[in-house]
């Protein structure tokens, strides 16, 4: 049988509301467009900084010279 998470999750976003929501306002907020590649590099690094100050390891592998690199957090 599955394990149930369900309430152990809605605890932790209880409990953390008010960062989730200024981590989203953050992202939101930041200017430009997605065919703006330095735009989406700015949103990439914040959120490659949030992983890795959770832990994570992350990597960036380029793709093509106009797109911002993939990220990938273990």
């Amino acid at each position: 049988m599955p394990m149930d998470f369900t309430g152990i999750i809605r605890a932790f976003i209880a409990s953390n509301k008010s960062n989730i929501l200024r981590d989203i306002t953050t992202l939101i907020n930041i200017e430009g467009h997605y065919t703006e590649k330095a735009y989406v590099e700015e949103v990439r690094d914040w959120v490659r900084h949030a992983f890795e100050q959770e832990g994570f390891k992350c990597h960036t592998e380029e793709v093509a010279e106009n797109r911002c690199g993939l990220l990938s957090a273990v």
